[in-house]
């Protein structure tokens, strides 16, 4: 496998997931009975679905690639930077997820597993609720995202390797509207995933997002449908995301220093503005990215389920 360029192999692996999604939805999940044994189910097939082929994507790599997969702890000075990214995220997606709807478009209810929550009520339920909707996808996809792709593309640069992959994130959710969320999302988790050298962080911010959109957000919404508090609602959030943005800079100014100083690689390169466009080129005219835009765009018409 290390014969063939990584711009081909990487958004194969995507491709692939793309392929087992598609497949899993004709997977009648009542087959397996309600309660415990729907989620149980349903935490399987995201296994077999993200982890099995990503693990096995790294066994056939290098014997070394796994040390490129960021499976490291959160450092201690690495906590600052993880919570603000965090803020910015849901911040931010929030003001984005409210652009989108003052332009017209409709808020799509897209669920990147096509299974609905199974019903149940009580401490338990919710329990599994959020391991198998927030946590267990947040894992899956910060491994094969933030570990896998970004490890590939780096060596095309630390920039290709935060956008590249995040363009993959957003076309996997399948959905054109919400495109430039997922987008803005993937950039944040790629970013801090450089920031702190682990996936945990990334891992962690993704879980609290996760729990965030499940019960929090439609409280949110409500607040944005009282015409009166929007303009208020929208000033505090945009504020706070502002404010949150600057000191994650000024986190990661402090990080990038530290890297320079241990002569790590910057994240500023040296490329003229058409030398890095070729670059990105290449990497989105490879056959498998290309499989992975059709089949994105396939299923945002709803030719696929």
């Amino acid at each position: 496998m290390d014969k063939i360029k990584k711009s081909v192999l990487a958004p194969g692996l995507i491709a692939l997931i793309f392929i087992l999604l598609k497949i899993s939805v004709y997977i009648d999940i009542d087959l397996f009975t309600s309660g415990q044994g729907a989620f149980l189910a349903l935490i399987l097939l995201q296994i077999m679905i993200f982890l099995l082929p990503a693990v096995l994507y790294c066994k056939l790599r290098s014997s070394n690639f796994s040390e490129k997969l960021r499976l490291n702890a959160i450092a201690p000075d690495k906590l600052p930077v993880t919570v603000l990214a965090t803020f910015v995220l849901l911040l931010g997606t929030a003001l984005l997820k409210l652009l989108i709807s003052s332009l017209g478009l409709a808020q799509e209810s897209y669920n990147l597993y096509s299974y609905t929550v199974p019903e149940g009520s009580g401490i338990l339920s919710t329990l599994y609720v959020v391991v198998v909707f927030a946590v267990i996808p947040a894992i899956t996809e910060e491994f094969v995202f933030r570990g896998v792709m970004q490890a590939e593309y780096e060596e095309y640069g630390i920039l290709i390797s935060l956008v590249v992959p995040s363009f993959l994130f957003s076309m996997l959710h399948g959905s054109i509207t919400a495109f430039i969320v997922y987008f803005f999302a993937g950039m944040v988790l790629a970013f801090t995933a450089y920031l702190t050298k682990s996936i945990f962080a990334t891992a962690i911010i993704h879980i609290i997002n996760n729990v965030f959109s499940i019960f929090v957000e439609g409280y949110v919404w409500d607040i944005f449908a009282k015409r009166e508090n929007v303009i208020f609602v929208v000033f505090v959030l945009f504020s706070l995301f502002l404010i949150c943005l600057i000191f994650m800079f000024s986190e990661a100014e402090r990080i990038i220093y530290n890297l320079g100083i241990s002569n790590e690689p910057s994240p500023v390169e040296k490329l003229s503005a058409r030398a890095w466009l070729l670059r990105l080129g290449e990497m989105m005219i490879s056959p498998t990215y290309i499989t992975c835009t059709v089949i994105f765009l396939l299923s945002a018409i709803g030719v696929f389920r």
